[in-house]
């Protein structure tokens, strides 16, 4: 079981990963849920909390009260097997946000190629978990640190 979890305050683009999410698992034989959010709240804190399975959450970096890097703050209080992505339309926070060494998977802007890694980012992480996968981000740290 896949757990996707997305905190967007903007209903539109959480719509837009709830189908993108849907239409790249169709064809694959897995099961998933999705929790949407459009900010931090007890459920979600409930979600963080409680172990399971694998979560794939998508973060977007601003957001009414907890931001989106203090929620995968919280995360990483309690969890570094999951999968954060971090969602913005500042560009100039990404070198901050790893800075942060919160194990961010990815950093997409909503103006840059958007839809695209967001696919890939989706796409990479559910082969990460039907195949056991090493994810391309950590490969790539672990060659830069040999």
């Amino acid at each position: 079981m896949i757990n996707f979890i997305i905190c967007e305050d903007n209903k539109n683009v959480r719509d837009l990963h709830e189908a993108l999410i849907s239409k790249i698992t169709m064809p694959y034989d897995f099961d998933y849920t999705v929790h949407s959010f459009e900010k931090y709240n007890n459920n979600l804190k409930k979600i963080i909390n409680t172990p399971s399975n694998l979560k794939i959450y998508i973060l977007d970096l601003e957001l009414p009260g907890k931001t989106g890097l203090e929620i995968a703050q919280d995360i990483r209080k309690v969890d570094w097997d999951s999968i954060i992505i971090v969602l913005t339309s500042h560009d100039e926070l990404e070198l901050k946000l790893f800075k942060e060494k919160l194990l961010i998977f990815d950093f997409i802007s909503k103006f840059d190629l958007y839809d695209k890694r967001m696919k890939e980012c989706i796409l990479a992480c559910i082969n990460k978990v039907l195949n056991d996968e090493t994810l391309p981000l950590l490969s790539a740290m672990a060659v830069s640190l040999a």
